[in-house]
């Protein structure tokens, strides 16, 4: 058995025997709610109501200081690569970007932004302009495993309800980065009614797991 398909199976397995309303839930401001189950290992609910930053519905590519790996327990998600070069790193423009000219680089604002635990209000710091390809979507079906290295870019398109169960590993010290727009991490002001409501619908899909 390859330690993928080992996770796969302790995932389902957790998550079989989860009791959701029992977590403390944030919504996180990338558009999924969020619980602990320990340091390292986090429960996400995505939901199309839950993507409310930005306003414009769409997540925003960004990179994590540790590598994950998720485990799709129900839905389905499309994860979305990107390469990203910030201006201030280079003198003139990156070999990259000359060498793929003729593809469709965009400019946007880059930021650094503090962990959701320690934001005080004064949470992003402005990196400059970064050149940003986006690359190939690579869809992602329920029971797959699938990982992302630390500081690679990337967002999540997600359109229907999906739960997922993620590990952290390989922690290096310093801020996420995001482009775009920087906001807080968390949003605090999201109804308890909301919350609630996606909540049931992990118990009713946990319901259904259990009946596969």
């Amino acid at each position: 058995m390859s330690a993928l398909t080992g996770y796969a199976a302790a995932a389902r397995h957790l998550l079989l025997r989860l009791s959701f309303h029992r977590l403390e839930w944030r919504h996180h401001g990338l558009g999924m709610l969020q619980g602990e189950l320990s340091e390292d290992l986090r429960v996400h609910l995505f939901h199309p109501m839950l993507r409310t930053i930005p306003k414009e519905g769409k997540r925003d590519v960004h990179d994590h200081r540790f590598t994950i790996t998720s485990y799709i327990a129900y839905g389905s998600i499309t994860d979305v690569p990107h390469s990203v070069y910030l201006e201030k790193d280079w003198i003139g423009t990156p070999p990259e970007v000359e060498a793929f000219r003729g593809r469709n680089w965009t400019k946007e604002d880059a930021w650094e932004i503090k962990h959701s635990k320690v934001q005080d209000g004064n949470d992003c710091t402005p990196l400059g302009r970064a050149w940003v390809l986006r690359h190939e979507e690579m869809p992602r079906a329920k029971g797959e495993v699938y990982t992302i290295p630390r500081r690679e870019w990337h967002t999540t398109i997600v359109n229907e309800f999906a739960i997922t169960l993620v590990n952290r590993s390989e922690f290096e010290e310093g801020p996420a980065r995001i482009l775009g727009g920087c906001h807080s991490a968390i949003n605090r002001s999201t109804p308890k009614e909301t919350i609630g409501y996606v909540v049931d619908c992990a118990i009713g899909a946990q319901r259904r797991l259990f009946e596969h």
